[in-house]
């Protein structure tokens, strides 16, 4: 067999594996968003560029674009027993109504389904006013203000359960736990890692421009998506 021949072999082979993995339902691409419930940046990003573009490329279980939401941001945690106890003191960047939104959507992403999960951050972010957003910041909206569960038609019984069970607090200490481990630290939020790593250059893009960023890393790996054809016309 010729070199020649060889390397054509090679290439149907990789394409090949590249469709198998795809039609397996394998994200070529995840953003991770570490966030803050009453940051008003992290609910622009979420809203204006995040779940569009998810529900843009099919949403929950598309092929292309996988999303990760690990709200915490800058709060800080002290635990005084294992954190298996739930036994800690948290203070939240923007005040204990931050804690509390934080609590909810972690109870959310644990208690809900996935689409409904994104589907009830995105609602709940789009609550805080980020467009016009004013100090003193409002008063815990998330989880008692049953707006988004009511028009999601979600279990209100279920989320005021996790909310005030010790187990939210053991889900916020292990959201605590993966953000203070990050490398490098966090220092900024929203903070996006896109598969795996984070990278200056593509961080400052993909809070402007999210969507090229995706369909770069799409291009980079042979993977088309009509989504990414549209941005290109």
């Amino acid at each position: 067999m010729t070199s020649q021949l060889r390397f054509w072999s090679f290439s149907v082979a990789m394409s090949v594996l590249a469709l198998l993995q795809v039609g397996e339902g394998v994200a070529h691409v995840k953003v991770e968003l570490y966030y803050e419930s009453l940051c008003p940046y992290c609910a622009a990003f979420i809203v204006e560029q995040l779940v569009p573009l998810h529900n843009l490329f099919g949403g929950v279980d598309n092929k292309y674009f996988e999303v990760e939401l690990i709200p915490f941001g800058k709060a800080k945690v002290m635990f005084n027993t294992e954190v298996e106890e739930g036994n800690f003191n948290l203070t939240c960047h923007h005040g204990a109504p931050e804690c509390e939104g934080n609590k909810a959507h972690t109870c959310a992403l644990q208690k809900y389904s996935k689409k409904d999960a994104i589907d009830f951050v995105n609602c709940s972010m789009a609550l805080s006013s980020w467009n016009d957003f004013t100090w003193p910041l409002p008063e815990p909206f998330i989880s008692k203000d049953p707006t988004c569960i009511t028009n999601l038609g979600l279990n209100q019984l279920v989320m005021d359960e996790c909310v005030s069970s010790p187990k939210s607090n053991v889900m916020i200490a292990r959201h605590g736990i993966r953000t203070l481990d990050l490398d490098p630290p966090l220092y900024y939020v929203p903070w996006i890692v896109i598969d795996g790593q984070w990278i200056s250059k593509q961080f400052r893009l993909a809070k402007k421009d999210l969507k090229s960023i995706v369909c770069n890393k799409l291009k980079q790996g042979g993977v088309e998506s009509g989504v990414c054809k549209v941005m290109m016309l």
